[in-house]
């Protein structure tokens, strides 16, 4: 019992430095600290790593090479272009703009996965609102649109979250039939947020907006062919997810050799900064994960299996909607305190380790995936990609409390949870 004890207070202590960031460093700085102090007390072993290892490298070099593919788009203007187009579409409508806003995020977030639709989508839409003379309280609609449909919309595919392909790789679901599954699902969670977003902010959404401002999108982009090569690329790559699903081939080699096309191209036509854009690349992000699930995992193996273990075998020949939602709600709350990252992580694991089969293991399994997506983005500490948002916007001014963004998010967030949980059930 000390030994889950200890575990719990080196992973809280984990997650609060994450938030906090006290002394101002990485994420993966504290992760590394922690997950040192586990292996030094013998919370677990070294051999441990090996095992952790197989879990997340996937997860890892999948979204490195994504942010890589994302980074070479923005570099040649993409997405200031794609941002652009949607605001002089979008004809002075803020309604308009707001619903064109909510499909390019939800564009880039299932494509390019949902850290790279906050990194790259929120600080145009900060400067997009900006130019065009937008109020505060008009602007707040708009960012905190980019913020909710970024991770909300990252259901539908195994590569749009990291911790979709944790889930995929621990429990051995292969892209397509992870699509099969959650297609639906995912889509009329984008559509319910859009819905529960546009009824909170109807009142600052009314009325129109003036683009004189506005510069050429087409002036924004530094080279066509590239531009042109970056579709061409993710469409080959997404093809690749399916072929490589059906012969059991990693995500993270698909997009790998993506990546690694687009960059040869940007060398070839000298407009792309390649050495700049590997500095860029999030490398820091196996480190991160791979210390994160150490932590999680040293919380698992020292007593939480065990309560895990209870739930499952509570909820095994429950009927499926049921199960649906109940673990729905157990991996939101998880995740909403834990973060996302390892409650899909521990669920993943309990999940092989509670032998369930058949209907019960499926749900759980994607309830489980639903809850650390969608229910991780009603507390601001619930999703990595949360964390990063908050943080953007604090640079340019824009606070927002615990208080202030939880209130707004169980508006937002609870009925789209809780119709997908649903949704999932009846598939």
């Amino acid at each position: 019992m000390e030994r889950f004890f200890f575990s719990a207070f080196i992973f809280l202590l984990t997650i609060t430095c994450i938030f906090l960031k006290p002394f101002n460093k990485k994420e993966w700085v504290y992760t590394t600290f922690f997950a040192m102090l586990t292996l030094l007390f013998g919370l677990v072993k070294f051999h441990d790593i090996e095992y952790v290892f197989s879990n997340v490298w996937n997860a890892a070099l999948s979204l490195i090479s994504i942010m890589i593919i994302s980074l070479v788009l923005d570099d040649i203007g993409f997405f200031k272009w794609s941002a652009l187009t949607m605001v002089l579409t979008s004809e002075g409508n803020k309604f308009k703009l707001f619903l064109n806003l909510i499909i390019l995020g939800s564009l880039i977030s299932v494509f390019f996965n949902n850290d790279g639709a906050i990194l790259i989508l929120t600080p145009i839409i900060y400067e997009a609102m900006k130019s065009l003379g937008l109020t505060y309280r008009e602007t707040i609609p708009f960012l905190f649109a980019c913020g909710y449909i970024a991770d909300t919309a990252s259901v539908p595919l195994v590569v749009s979250n990291l911790a979709n392909i944790v889930a995929a790789d621990t429990l051995s679901i292969d892209f397509t039939y992870y699509l099969s599954k959650m297609i639906i699902p995912g889509i009329v969670i984008i559509v319910s947020v859009s819905v529960t977003m546009f009824i909170n902010y109807r009142k600052e959404l009314t009325g129109y907006y003036k683009t004189t401002n506005i510069i050429n999108p087409d002036d924004c982009v530094k080279d066509w062919s590239i531009f042109n090569s970056g579709i061409f690329t993710l469409l080959l790559v997404i093809v690749g997810y399916f072929i490589g699903g059906l012969y059991r081939i990693p995500v993270s080699i698909i997009s790998t050799l993506g990546a690694l096309f687009l960059l040869a191209q940007g060398y070839r036509r000298k407009t792309v900064k390649i050495n700049g854009i590997l500095k860029k690349a999030p490398w820091s992000i196996l480190i991160f994960v791979l210390s994160m699930y150490l932590i999680v995992y040293g919380l698992y193996i020292n007593g939480l299996n065990v309560v895990m273990y209870n739930i499952m075998q509570f909820l095994n020949n429950k009927s499926v909607l049921v199960v649906s939602l109940l673990y729905g709600i157990i991996s939101t709350i998880a995740a909403c305190f834990m973060n996302n990252l390892p409650s899909v992580m521990v669920g993943s694991i309990a999940v092989n380790d509670s032998l369930l089969n058949g209907v019960t293991r499926e749900i759980i399994s994607f309830a489980n995936v639903i809850g650390s997506d969608v229910g991780a983005k009603i507390t601001p500490i619930g999703s990595l990609a949360t964390i990063m948002w908050i943080g953007i916007l604090s640079q340019r001014g824009i606070k927002i409390s615990f208080k202030e963004y939880t209130i707004t998010s169980l508006k937002i967030i609870v009925p789209p949870l809780l119709i997908g949980l649903i949704v999932l059930a009846i598939m």
